[in-house]
């Protein structure tokens, strides 16, 4: 007979401050669920002189922080990407012609792909990270896909996800 008293193990729960499907999976493959999603709605737009890794730091954040204001308790992840050119900062295409708009300016060119993700515990504690990709387009030319074929694929609604997959690829 064992007379140790029963423990009911609980944990903190888990809020991913994302809609993203790519960061459920990411999470997902790690064997990880989050218990709650809760959307950050906060203003993306970037600060006047502000470097895109420094965006992408402050976003993820913020995103934490406003979860973790609505869900005490909890463990809160929160993450934001940012694909830049030089310090310029590629938002999200709003429609087909700024898609193709952006997908011309990375033809042929160099740029940047930048995740950050913050964390913050039940009692406060914060983490971040930052990971930078480097990426290189070949040049649209005679047998590429050129981006006005490619932003035309997508209906409006689904323009923004599928450009910055394909700007992601």
């Amino acid at each position: 007979m064992n007379d140790a008293p029963a423990t009911t193990e609980t944990h903190a729960p888990l809020v991913l401050a994302s809609a993203s499907p790519r960061r459920r999976d990411l999470l997902a493959q790690g064997g990880i669920a989050p218990d709650r999603i809760d959307v950050a709605e906060i203003d993306e737009t970037p600060r006047g002189g502000e470097t895109p890794r420094l965006a992408a730091v402050r976003l993820a954040l913020a995103k934490a922080e406003w979860a973790a204001s609505r869900n005490p308790g909890a463990y809160v992840l929160g993450a934001d990407t940012i694909v830049a050119v030089g310090r310029r900062i590629l938002g999200k295409p709003n429609d087909t012609a700024e898609a193709e708009r952006m997908l011309s300016l990375l033809s042929g060119r160099a740029h940047r792909v930048l995740t950050a993700v913050a964390a913050i515990a039940p009692d406060g504690r914060r983490a971040q990270r930052l990971s930078e990709t480097r990426l290189k387009f070949k040049r649209a030319g005679s047998g590429a896909t050129p981006p006005a074929a490619i932003a035309s694929r997508a209906s409006p609604a689904r323009t923004s996800r599928r450009c910055r997959d394909r700007i992601r690829a």
